[in-house]
């Protein structure tokens, strides 16, 4: 290999693992690089488009470029073009605002975000990672998902959730949840990252592997329980067509 190569990726591999901008001293800290010769690169970097600088702050982040990578490696993720095709079609009928995520080394990842008639108030940044634990999709990733896939990252959030003071599911507890969400094909939820109602859908190839998840925001005047029933069979209609396609 190109030792080059390996440091530039390392170095962009901590500004992912930290999901938010860093300062040289940082991103020195993180890398293991002298601040002078890890500068060199962010120079190119930046020169490229990969990273920006932050004017106000100094700190790097992703850029313009590095933006691009990953939207192209979201679209090529297999079946992504029709399940873009089901979202738009889902909020064209039922109005309502919806959230599509696929899993990535960070855990739930925003890859699409197609707000309804009503805006909402809090929106999410494509790209963004979702607690796996601590968010109802994250959970439905989990339930449907091996062990091995999810555990590593199960452990590093309860580590962090257990610094801060907050809420740490117990195995016992995610059992139960596993098993609910298990027992039908979408369900309701007040219980995301959106402090609203959520309907939270696994989506599944035709060999019955889990490929994404579907969150559906109901508008106000959705609440009904006439309303979520309307919209329960639009999305499940969706998933029976999604299950032949993505083959």
């Amino acid at each position: 290999g190109i030792q080059a190569v390996d440091i530039a990726l390392d170095i962009i591999a901590a500004l992912v693992a930290r999901q938010e901008a860093m300062s040289l001293s940082e991103l020195s800290r993180a890398s293991d690089l002298q601040p002078s010769k890890l500068h060199r690169y962010l120079v190119s970097f930046t020169r490229k488009g990969l990273l920006r600088q932050s004017s106000v702050t100094g700190h790097y982040d992703f850029g313009p470029f590095a933006r691009r990578i990953g939207a192209a490696a979201f679209n090529r993720h297999h079946g992504m073009n029709v399940v873009h095709e089901a979202v738009s079609t889902l909020v064209a009928e039922a109005g309502c605002t919806v959230y599509l995520y696929i899993w990535t080394e960070l855990g739930p990842t925003l890859v699409r975000s197609e707000m309804g008639r009503s805006p909402m108030a809090v929106n999410l940044r494509e790209g963004s990672a979702l607690p796996i634990s601590g968010s109802a999709v994250g959970r439905t990733f989990m339930a449907h998902s091996p062990a091995s896939m999810t555990e590593d990252l199960l452990r590093v959030e309860r580590e962090h959730r257990k610094e801060e003071g907050g809420r740490i599911w117990s195995d016992k507890e995610l059992e139960r949840e596993f098993k609910r969400i298990r027992s039908s094909r979408m369900f309701w939820t007040s219980e995301g990252i959106l402090p609203d109602l959520l309907a939270v859908a696994p989506v599944f190839d035709a060999q019955g592997q889990l490929h994404s998840v579907i969150a559906a925001v109901p508008r106000r005047e959705q609440r009904s329980q006439i309303e979520q029933d309307r919209l329960k069979a639009l999305l499940e209609s969706h998933l029976d067509r999604l299950a032949v396609e993505l083959s």
